[in-house]
């Protein structure tokens, strides 16, 4: 806001037109009055050197003559020599205390200075002095405005107006003032009514285009920014506005072109040039981005914006350290900028440093209460840690700001569902796809739960609608593989894990279930190379090295699979399906002792491991000693009694007892459940393969 000038006072009886009759009034009658009105008339014609000569030569006149010294304030400051400025507006209240003019200058010298007090009191004072000094109650509206004193600011606006109702500046003020606090229909009156008094207040225009775009009526907005330009062709920020406007309804050309024709009005408009790198960086245009991003940091080397965006920018890039540097910097410049904490947890977040994310995103909460974005990032940082109970705080924070923030519903639902509470998870995922129908990443998750309830029809048909709107969404391949491998359409799993390594050369879950569907299908060396492949990305996956090691053993390569057992253990010491395959391994060399070991290991970390139990049956039973076996083979069918070959060996083992009632019951029982005829020969031993159980859930 733009307060009224310096008061520079001419005596009111003295026609200055001609400055023929000032000079002959000095030369007709040389007194105080007519130098200083000679002096004032001279600094009108910005001359200077005269206007400073006949100043002098007034108080040189008349010592005790204070409208001199207003002159020579109102000349200093004009070419920002304020301390003198200063020196000469306190002469002259000194040599008049009831000078309002010279009071007035004071409340605007002293606000160029940022005392306020001193400000205000001089404002006051002329107002003491000049009950209806109108410029002094419209500085001190500003100036109540500036430091954040609104009901002053507004008290002092409408004494202006009080005074004159067609003062357009207040009105126009009060538009601002309005716009600031959210008051838009206020600021919309005020702005029309400073049109109705001055139609060709171009920044009124303008500032209503600001104001119908905050408000989406981007039409309106146009009509005013264009009016403004026809008004102003040559003002850089009508067309800054404009391009502002078009880039948020993504009609990026027209934005580019105006964002240039600002810069070729005003080569130094540093908004200009930062906002035309944002754009260029969201074109991918990352090198040109970064010129007007610098050029920006050139004309205005504290614009904390411009450090956050060039920050954004090599975040973007993978240049972290480069990022870091630039968002400190923002911050080092603007304590309290909110985007650049945002930005900065952001990335303390993507790289796992998560105490200084909550950090970060926590300031951002206390400089702004309703960031939306704020709350929902601490809740996924939360739920990540598997803090559960300040995920749910904060996630339910965001929703309780936005009902409809259905990135919120689906992470909750991810919560829900990693705790097994079902209904809920179901209520927060198709909420979700109601707010959002187009949302890939939700439909996914809800494919993983309706397949973990066995809704596997409904299931696919989300995974499907994922894979629909985003055919790109790795994870949904994935997810679809491995149902459609439940479903036993393998050839079709196939493609859809080959499908998500495509998307994602990284995806070690996919290169390891690949790898588990190949070996079930007899496709050893391909299953071979996934496996690898798994463990080239990830070696430390223990279920890969155990797998690794059943096809191996099934090749015959016994020390191979005797590594992959080993290592499996070493990461995962309670890896009870492990230790039961080392134990078939050894049993198969016919280390029996070391076999049982391994088998008593696996059940001491799971006592209802039911292949441990059946393949110690088995080697029991091989060293003759029947009742133990016996023991082992019916916990086995105790823990699942549709375990047909438990039901056959122990047919096997009741026969060679004489207990043929309870063979014939067993054997019997096999049957049904394997559809076979009579076997004459023991069932092998069962290695536990594993597949990686949890589905790719997607959180963004």
């Amino acid at each position: 806001m733009v307060d009224s000038n310096s008061n520079n006072d001419l005596d009111q009886c003295v026609d200055y037109k001609d400055i023929d009759h000032f000079i002959k009034a000095v030369e007709t009658n040389p007194n105080a009055e007519n130098y200083n009105n000679l002096g004032t008339f001279y600094q009108k014609l910005q001359n200077s050197e005269k206007a400073l000569f006949n100043y002098h030569k007034s108080i040189e006149l008349n010592s005790n003559y204070a409208v001199p010294h207003n002159g020579l304030g109102t000349l200093f400051q004009r070419t920002k020599n304020y301390e003198e400025a200063l020196f000469h507006y306190k002469k002259a209240v000194e040599k008049d205390p009831n000078y309002s003019g010279a009071h007035y200058n004071l409340g605007i010298l002293y606000k160029i200075f940022k005392k306020y007090d001193d400000s205000i009191f001089h404002y006051k004072k002329a107002i003491e002095i000049n009950p209806k000094d109108i410029d002094s109650y419209y500085n001190l509206g500003n100036l109540y405005d500036d430091i954040g004193k609104i009901e002053e600011a507004l008290v002092f606006y409408n004494k202006t107006i009080e005074l004159n109702p067609n003062f357009a500046r207040t009105y126009y003020n009060l538009g601002i003032l309005f716009q600031k606090l959210g008051k838009y229909e206020e600021s919309l009156i005020n702005y029309n009514k400073t049109i109705e008094l001055n139609p060709k207040n171009a920044d009124a225009h303008n500032n209503l285009g600001t104001l119908f775009q905050k408000l989406g009526q981007y039409d309106e907005a146009l009509i005013h920014y264009n009016i403004a330009i026809d008004l102003n062709p040559n003002d850089a920020d009508d067309y800054y506005n404009i391009a502002i406007l078009y880039k948020n309804l993504r009609k990026n050309d027209e934005a580019l072109s105006h964002y240039k024709k600002a810069l070729e009005l005003n080569p130094n408009h540093a908004s200009a040039h930062n906002n035309l790198g944002v754009l260029l960086k969201d074109l991918g245009k990352n090198d040109d981005a970064l010129i007007h991003y610098n050029k920006a940091l050139e004309i205005n080397p504290k614009y904390a914006s411009a450090y956050n965006n060039i920050g954004l920018l090599y975040k973007d890039l993978g240049k972290f350290e480069e990022a870091f540097k630039h968002y400190n910097k923002s911050i080092e410049l603007n304590h309290d900028y909110v985007n650049a904490h945002f930005n900065l947890g952001i990335l303390f977040k993507q790289l796992g440093k998560h105490e200084e994310a909550i950090t970060h995103l926590n300031k951002v909460i206390e400089l702004s209460p309703n960031d939306i974005e704020a709350y929902f990032n601490l809740g996924v940082i939360y739920k990540t840690s598997n803090n559960y109970d300040k995920a749910l705080s904060f996630l339910n924070k965001s929703l309780e700001i936005n009902p409809n923030y259905y990135s919120a519903h689906n992470h909750l639902g991810v919560i829900f569902q990693d705790q097994e509470k079902n209904d809920e998870a179901l209520s927060h995922y198709y909420k979700a796809v109601e707010i959002n129908p187009n949302y890939s990443c939700a439909h996914n998750n809800l494919g993983v739960l309706l397949k973990d309830l066995g809704k596997y029809s409904e299931a696919l048909t989300h995974y499907n609608k994922a894979l629909e709107i985003n055919p790109n969404n790795a994870s949904a391949h994935y997810n679809t593989g491995k149902l459609l491998k439940k479903l036993g359409k393998f050839n079709d799993a196939i493609f859809h894990y080959k499908l998500s390594i495509d998307l994602n050369p990284n995806y070690t879950n996919a290169y390891y279930n690949l790898g588990i569907l190949l070996h079930k299908l007899g496709n050893v060396n391909e299953a071979l190379t996934f496996y690898y492949k798994a463990l080239d990305l990830n070696p430390n996956y223990s279920c890969v090295h155990n797998n690794l090691g059943v096809l191996l053993k099934d090749m015959g390569k016994y020390e191979e699979a005797l590594i992959h057992y080993k290592k499996a253990i070493e990461i995962n010491p309670s890896y009870s399906s492990a230790f039961n395959n080392l134990g078939i391994l050894f049993k198969d060399l016919g280390k029996f002792d070391e076999a049982l070991v391994n088998y008593n290991k696996a059940l001491k970390i799971n006592p209802n491991d039911v292949d441990a139990h059946y393949n110690i049956g088995i080697l029991l039973q091989q060293l003759e000693k029947f009742n133990e076996a016996l023991v082992h083979y019916l916990e086995a069918i105790k823990l699942n009694d549709n375990y047909a070959d438990a039901h056959y060996n122990l047919g096997s083992l009741y026969s060679i007892l004489g207990k043929h009632e309870e063979s014939v019951n067993h054997y019997n029982k096999a049957k049904v459940l394997n559809e076979k005829g009579d076997i004459n020969c023991l069932l092998d031993s069962k290695e536990n393969g594993q597949d990686n159980r949890k589905e790719s859930v997607n959180g963004n």
